[in-house]
C-alpha cells in the first residue's frame, strides 16, 4: 500500500508539471470546495458562473470536488460522455484543477457498483482537469494536507483498513510538515440536511449500509482525533459546524449545494447555514484557516477563520 501511494504521488508531480496549471500542488494555498455537483441544473450552471466571476476577483488555485459527480446512477461506460456533459462543459473556462472524489450516485442506483466507479479513474487520465488518482487518496500542498476518503464504500463496510492507513499517512505527513491537516469525503459527520448525522443518516439506524454506522466508526477514530477540518457533501446545502459539540476535534463543513439546494432541521449547534446554492472558498496560511461561504451571485455570506493553537 505503502509503494502503490508513493507511486501515485510521483505521477501526479508529473501530471501537474505537464499539463501547467498556474501553479504547481506544492504552490496551491487557495481552494474551492464543492459537492454533489452533476445534476445539470439551472443551479449548477448558476454555481458554476458565480466560482468563474468570484474567481477572477479571488485566488483560487483548486477546487476540491465531493462527489455525486454524475447523478443519478453514474457513468454507463469508460467512453460514457456524461462527465464532459456534467463536468467539463461547467467548469472548463476555470483554469484549475478538480481533485475529486465518489459519491454514492457515483456507484450507481445502489451506490454499490464498483465497475461503475472505475469508470470515473479512467475518464481522470483524459481530461487533466479532473483529477482521480484512485478512489481514496491524500495530496500535499504549500500549507496543507488533505487525505481524500471513498465514504461510499465505506458504507459498506469496504477498504477500511486500506482508507486507515492512507489517512494515518497523510496525518503524519502533515505532522512532520507542520502543515494543516484537512479530510474530505462525501458523507457528512454532522448534518442539519436531510440524509442527518452519520450512524443516523435518513433517520434509521438499521441497516448499517443506510444509517452510516461504519463511516461514523470510521470518522470517530481516524477523522476527529486528527483532522483541522472534515468537509463533505451528500446534503444539499452549506453548513459550518463545530464537532466539539459532540468531541470531535475537527471543524464540521457540509458543502454539499453544487447543484442544488435541499431542506435543513433543526439537529445540531451551527455556526452558520443556507439552503441556498453555492460553495466555499478556502484559504490557508501557516498560521490560519478562512472558510468563506459563496452563493450562486458569488456574495460571500459567512467566513470562519480557524487559528492554529
Amino acid at each position: 500500500m505503502k509503494l502503490k501511494i508513493a507511486v501515485l504521488i510521483l505521477l501526479n508531480l508529473i501530471t501537474s508539471s505537464v499539463f501547467a496549471w498556474n501553479k504547481t500542488e506544492e504552490q496551491m494555498g487557495h481552494f474551492i470546495v464543492i459537492g454533489d455537483t452533476g445534476k445539470q441544473t439551472t443551479a449548477q450552471k448558476e454555481v458554476a458562473d458565480s466560482m468563474k466571476k468570484y474567481c477572477s476577483q479571488k485566488t483560487c488555485d483548486a477546487a476540491f470536488l465531493l462527489g455525486d459527480n454524475v447523478y443519478y446512477a453514474g457513468m454507463n461506460s469508460a467512453d460514457d460522455p456524461i462527465l464532459d456533459i456534467v463536468f467539463k462543459n461547467y467548469y472548463q473556462d476555470l483554469n484549475f484543477p478538480f481533485y475529486a472524489i465518489l459519491g454514492n450516485h457515483d456507484y450507481g442506483k445502489l451506490s454499490f457498483s464498483l465497475k461503475k466507479a472505475l469508470f470515473q479513474l479512467e475518464y481522470s487520465k483524459r481530461n487533466p482537469q479532473f483529477i482521480m488518482p484512485e478512489r481514496f487518496y491524500y495530496k500535499e500542498y504549500e500549507n496543507l494536507v488533505v487525505a481524500f476518503l471513498d465514504t461510499t464504500r465505506m458504507m459498506w463496510d469496504k477498504d477500511i483498513s486500506a482508507q486507515a492507513e492512507m489517512i494515518e499517512e497523510a496525518k503524519q505527513m502533515a505532522l512532520a510538515s507542520h502543515k494543516w491537516f484537512i479530510v474530505v469525503g462525501h458523507h457528512p459527520y454532522l448534518s442539519n440536511g436531510d440524509h442527518g448525522n452519520a450512524g443516523h443518516y435518513d433517520r434509521v439506524k438499521l441497516p448499517y449500509f443506510v444509517s452510516g454506522k461504519y463511516v461514523k466508526r470510521f470518522l470517530d477514530k481516524f477523522v476527529c482525533q486528527s483532522a483541522d477540518v472534515y468537509f463533505s457533501g451528500h446534503d444539499h446545502s452549506l453548513q459550518m459546524l463545530p464537532g466539539e459539540q459532540i468531541g470531535c476535534k475537527s471543524y464540521i463543513i457540509v458543502s454539499g449545494a453544487g447543484g442544488s439546494g435541499s431542506d435543513l432541521k433543526v439537529r445540531n449547534q451551527v455556526d452558520f447555514e443556507t439552503t441556498n446554492p453555492g460553495y466555499f472558498h478556502l484559504d490557508v496560511t501557516t498560521e490560519n484557516l478562512s472558510i468563506t461561504a459563496v452563493n450562486a451571485n458569488s456574495e460571500e455570506l459567512f467566513n470562519k477563520v480557524i487559528h492554529r493553537d
